[in-house]
């Protein structure tokens, strides 16, 4: 699922604890840094994308 489809179903707001949980766990194992773009760097893009699990973990 793209984030679009995410936020328009009727249990986004589940969707968006899940992201902000995620968020959190990267801030707090520091997974990255903000740094300030340096002319002619490439930027590393992400996008975020949502899985439905099956089964009995899934349910």
């Amino acid at each position: 699922l793209t984030y679009q489809e995410v936020v328009a179903c009727e249990d986004s707001s589940k969707w968006k604890a899940a992201k902000k949980e995620e968020m959190d766990s990267l801030r707090k194992n520091k997974t990255w840094e903000l740094v300030d773009h340096q002319a002619g760097k490439k930027l590393v893009t992400c996008k975020w994308l949502f899985k439905i699990k099956e089964g009995i973990e899934g349910v």
